[in-house]
């Protein structure tokens, strides 16, 4: 039988904090999970410039998780049944918008949308 016993956890308080708002990509290698996440950011020429035609935003990679399989399972579990109890997932749920246009990834490799 399985120990259920659950492992203490210690909160490290210098730990970073990363904001994302597009996923990028995720990637399996035979052992981990991979998943690529950005921010969509304006950056203009001249402050005070808004959105131009040619000038859209750009998705800058702020983090980078490789987890083991158990842990994205866990991960999308536990991910999976917040959303059910905020209303996103279901047949009521609203799916995310579409960017208008497809965002230009400026940092790390050839991760393109």
């Amino acid at each position: 039988m399985a120990d259920n016993k659950q492992s203490k956890i210690v909160d490290v308080p210098t730990v970073q904090e990363v904001y994302a708002n597009q996923f990028i990509s995720a990637g399996f290698d035979g052992a981990s999970i991979t998943i690529n996440l950005g921010t969509s950011r304006l950056m203009p020429e001249k402050m005070g410039e808004g959105i131009k035609d040619g000038n859209e935003p750009a998705v800058f990679v702020t983090a980078r998780l490789a987890i083991s399989a158990p842990a994205a399972i866990d991960f999308i579990t536990q991910v999976s049944g917040m959303l059910d109890k905020i209303g996103m997932t279901g047949k009521g749920a609203k799916p995310a918008a579409a960017p208008a246009t497809k965002p230009t990834v400026l940092a790390g490799d050839t991760w393109k949308r």
